[in-house]
């Protein structure tokens, strides 16, 4: 009768590793088959645990809570914005020409509107944001609002916030990656969490940049009162005024530390970032 290969083994007596055609992995020490090429079963599971991670299909409600809420906070930005229409989208405001604003280092500002274009702007905002957060039409909504986004930034470059890049990043970010369905067993979403990784890897970047640049850009490490000033400029509100008026100023001081070292690059910032 002949024997199966693992009778033939038994029976000559050699260790698993020492079949033909297999060896000793050099990293991880498990066996190495011809048929399974050079990585071992260890090391492929490894490889599509990771590949889980970054782009497997997970249950994406976290990301699904974080598209709403970043939606509902870009309609109340730009309902602020609106308030002030005029000096903002069209010729009755103060905007810099092309000429003025290229050697500057920036680009070329889009045309401004007219009162029936910034109606039209405003609808195609609030339609397209009520779309995402009732997640319908999603990909035509995300593609309305990148590109109000993008128009917003570029029609007012100089006055626009940091706020208005991070609105024209995360829409476009949405927009390109794969997005979710339904299971009809459980009922929960399900899909690619690729932009979710994608996301969180920006904002850490961004704690890190911010970080990175308050040390060896700035002068935050030369000076202790560098907060205590800050906010004394265009940044102060009424808010900003009133602790300026109350707090000690020791304590601006290790706002001023505090503030520094939470966007230094750091196991902490890399964590926050990915529970966030």
């Amino acid at each position: 009768m002949i024997g199966t290969p693992k009778d033939t083994q038994a029976a000559d007596g050699a260790p698993p590793d020492a079949v033909k055609g297999s060896a000793a992995c050099p990293h991880c020490g498990g066996a190495l088959h011809e048929a399974d090429g050079y990585l071992t079963q260890k090391a492929k599971a490894k490889l599509r645990g990771w590949g889980e991670f970054l782009v497997g299909d997970q249950d994406v409600l976290p990301l699904r809570v974080f598209e709403v809420m970043f939606t509902a906070s870009f309609l109340v930005w730009m309902g602020r914005c609106f308030m002030t229409w005029r000096e903002w989208l069209t010729e009755a405001g103060f905007h810099l020409t092309a000429e003025e604003l290229v050697p500057l280092g920036y680009p070329e500002p889009f045309p401004l509107l007219t009162g029936v274009g910034v109606i039209g702007l405003a609808v195609l905002i609030a339609a397209s944001g009520m779309a995402l957060i009732c997640n319908h039409w999603r990909r035509f909504a995300l593609l309305g609002l990148f590109g109000s986004a993008v128009y917003v930034q570029g029609a007012d470059t100089m006055s626009a916030f940091t706020l208005n890049k991070l609105y024209v990043a995360v829409y476009g970010i949405l927009l390109i990656t794969p997005g979710y369905r339904r299971d009809e067993a459980s009922g929960r979403l399900i899909g690619s969490v690729l932009g979710m990784r994608v996301i969180q890897a920006t904002l850490l970047l961004q704690y890190c940049a911010a970080g990175t640049g308050k040390a060896f850009k700035g002068d935050w490490l030369k000076y202790s009162d560098v907060l205590y000033t800050q906010v004394q400029g265009v940044y102060r509100t009424e808010a900003a005024a009133w602790l300026l008026r109350t707090l000690p100023l020791w304590s601006w001081r290790l706002r001023c530390c505090f503030a520094c070292g939470s966007c230094a690059p750091s196991p902490s910032s890399l964590g926050s970032a990915f529970i966030s």
